[in-house]
Protein backbone atom coordinates (compact mmCIF):
# COMPACT_ATOMS: atom_id res chain seq x y z
CA UNK A 1 0.00 0.00 0.00
CA UNK A 2 1.47 3.37 -0.97
CA UNK A 3 0.62 6.40 1.10
CA UNK A 4 2.65 9.03 -0.71
CA UNK A 5 1.37 11.07 -3.61
CA UNK A 6 3.13 10.47 -6.90
CA UNK A 7 1.30 13.20 -8.86
CA UNK A 8 0.24 10.70 -11.51
CA UNK A 9 3.79 9.67 -12.39
CA UNK A 10 5.01 6.08 -12.08
CA UNK A 11 7.04 5.19 -9.02
CA UNK A 12 10.77 5.31 -9.66
CA UNK A 13 13.12 2.54 -8.64
CA UNK A 14 15.70 3.16 -5.93
CA UNK A 15 18.78 4.79 -7.35
CA UNK A 16 17.10 6.37 -10.36
CA UNK A 17 17.27 10.08 -10.97
CA UNK A 18 14.24 12.12 -9.90
CA UNK A 19 12.14 13.64 -12.68
CA UNK A 20 12.75 17.21 -13.82
CA UNK A 21 11.06 19.88 -11.75
CA UNK A 22 9.36 20.95 -15.00
CA UNK A 23 7.13 17.88 -14.66
CA UNK A 24 5.65 19.24 -11.43
CA UNK A 25 7.27 16.79 -9.05
CA UNK A 26 9.69 18.73 -6.94
CA UNK A 27 9.19 16.89 -3.66
CA UNK A 28 11.20 13.79 -4.68
CA UNK A 29 14.74 13.74 -3.34
CA UNK A 30 17.92 12.52 -4.97
CA UNK A 31 18.97 8.92 -4.24
CA UNK A 32 20.82 8.17 -1.03
CA UNK A 33 24.61 8.32 -1.23
CA UNK A 34 26.79 5.35 -0.42
CA UNK A 35 27.98 7.17 2.70
CA UNK A 36 24.49 7.09 4.26
CA UNK A 37 24.28 4.69 7.18
CA UNK A 38 21.94 1.70 7.06
CA UNK A 39 19.84 3.17 9.87
CA UNK A 40 19.18 6.39 7.94
CA UNK A 41 18.31 4.46 4.78
CA UNK A 42 15.88 2.22 6.68
CA UNK A 43 14.16 5.20 8.32
CA UNK A 44 13.84 6.88 4.92
CA UNK A 45 12.20 3.81 3.32
CA UNK A 46 9.49 3.46 5.96
CA UNK A 47 6.17 4.95 4.88
CA UNK A 48 3.87 6.56 7.40
CA UNK A 49 0.17 5.85 7.03
CA UNK A 50 -1.92 8.70 5.70
CA UNK A 51 -3.82 10.77 8.23
CA UNK A 52 -6.31 11.67 5.49
CA UNK A 53 -8.97 9.29 4.21
CA UNK A 54 -7.91 7.59 0.98
CA UNK A 55 -10.24 7.03 -2.01
CA UNK A 56 -10.08 3.26 -1.45
CA UNK A 57 -11.33 3.82 2.11
CA UNK A 58 -14.42 5.66 0.89
CA UNK A 59 -15.09 2.86 -1.61
CA UNK A 60 -14.68 0.21 1.10
CA UNK A 61 -17.07 1.98 3.49
CA UNK A 62 -19.64 2.48 0.71
CA UNK A 63 -19.70 -1.30 0.09
CA UNK A 64 -20.43 -2.09 3.75
CA UNK A 65 -23.99 -2.36 5.08
CA UNK A 66 -25.09 0.94 6.64
CA UNK A 67 -25.34 -0.69 10.06
CA UNK A 68 -21.60 -1.43 10.16
CA UNK A 69 -20.13 1.56 8.30
CA UNK A 70 -17.44 2.99 10.61
CA UNK A 71 -18.16 6.69 9.97
CA UNK A 72 -16.94 7.94 13.35
CA UNK A 73 -13.75 5.92 12.89
CA UNK A 74 -13.28 7.55 9.48
CA UNK A 75 -13.75 11.04 10.94
CA UNK A 76 -11.67 10.62 14.08
CA UNK A 77 -9.09 8.00 13.06
CA UNK A 78 -8.76 8.04 9.25
CA UNK A 79 -5.38 6.28 9.45
CA UNK A 80 -7.02 3.25 11.08
CA UNK A 81 -9.88 3.29 8.56
CA UNK A 82 -7.30 3.35 5.75
CA UNK A 83 -5.55 0.33 7.25
CA UNK A 84 -8.85 -1.55 7.61
CA UNK A 85 -9.77 -0.82 3.99
CA UNK A 86 -6.38 -2.03 2.81
CA UNK A 87 -6.52 -5.36 4.61
CA UNK A 88 -10.26 -6.10 4.41
CA UNK A 89 -9.72 -8.85 1.81
CA UNK A 90 -7.03 -10.59 3.87
CA UNK A 91 -8.88 -12.48 6.65
CA UNK A 92 -5.83 -13.39 8.69
CA UNK A 93 -4.42 -9.83 8.75
CA UNK A 94 -7.78 -8.11 9.17
CA UNK A 95 -8.86 -10.41 12.00
CA UNK A 96 -5.55 -9.83 13.81
CA UNK A 97 -5.72 -6.06 13.29
CA UNK A 98 -9.28 -5.85 14.64
CA UNK A 99 -8.25 -7.95 17.64
CA UNK A 100 -5.25 -5.69 18.32
CA UNK A 101 -7.41 -2.57 18.10
CA UNK A 102 -9.85 -3.94 20.66
CA UNK A 103 -7.29 -5.48 23.04
CA UNK A 104 -4.83 -3.61 25.26
CA UNK A 105 -1.95 -6.03 25.70
CA UNK A 106 0.45 -3.39 27.02
CA UNK A 107 -1.82 -2.01 29.73
CA UNK A 108 -0.91 1.57 28.86
CA UNK A 109 -3.44 2.50 26.19
CA UNK A 110 -6.20 4.88 27.13
CA UNK A 111 -8.60 3.25 24.65
CA UNK A 112 -11.02 4.51 22.07
CA UNK A 113 -14.14 6.54 22.76
CA UNK A 114 -17.25 4.35 23.26
CA UNK A 115 -18.69 5.19 19.81
CA UNK A 116 -15.50 3.98 18.13
CA UNK A 117 -15.41 0.79 20.20
CA UNK A 118 -19.01 0.06 19.19
CA UNK A 119 -18.15 0.56 15.51
CA UNK A 120 -15.11 -1.71 15.78
CA UNK A 121 -17.12 -4.43 17.52
CA UNK A 122 -19.87 -4.23 14.88
CA UNK A 123 -17.20 -4.43 12.15
CA UNK A 124 -15.62 -7.46 13.80
CA UNK A 125 -18.94 -9.29 14.13
CA UNK A 126 -19.76 -8.49 10.49
CA UNK A 127 -16.29 -9.63 9.40
CA UNK A 128 -16.59 -12.92 11.27
CA UNK A 129 -19.93 -13.49 9.56
CA UNK A 130 -18.32 -12.87 6.14
CA UNK A 131 -15.15 -14.87 6.92
CA UNK A 132 -15.85 -17.51 9.55
CA UNK A 133 -12.68 -18.99 11.04
CA UNK A 134 -11.69 -22.31 9.58
CA UNK A 135 -12.21 -25.20 11.95
CA UNK A 136 -9.27 -27.50 12.53
CA UNK A 137 -10.98 -30.89 12.50
CA UNK A 138 -7.71 -32.63 13.33
CA UNK A 139 -6.72 -30.60 16.39
CA UNK A 140 -8.11 -33.19 18.86
CA UNK A 141 -6.57 -36.07 16.89
CA UNK A 142 -3.13 -34.43 17.06
CA UNK A 143 -3.39 -34.05 20.86
CA UNK A 144 -4.16 -37.76 21.36
CA UNK A 145 -1.35 -38.70 19.02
Amino acid sequence: MVYRKLDGLPARSIGSEPPDSKLGVSNLQKPASDARSGEEATARRKQTPSNDPLPMTFKWIAKLPRSVQPLDLLRQYPRIANMMAGMWQDPQSCRAYLHDLLTDRRGTRKGFPPAIVQELVRLRVHYEHLHPPLLDVYKDVNKRG
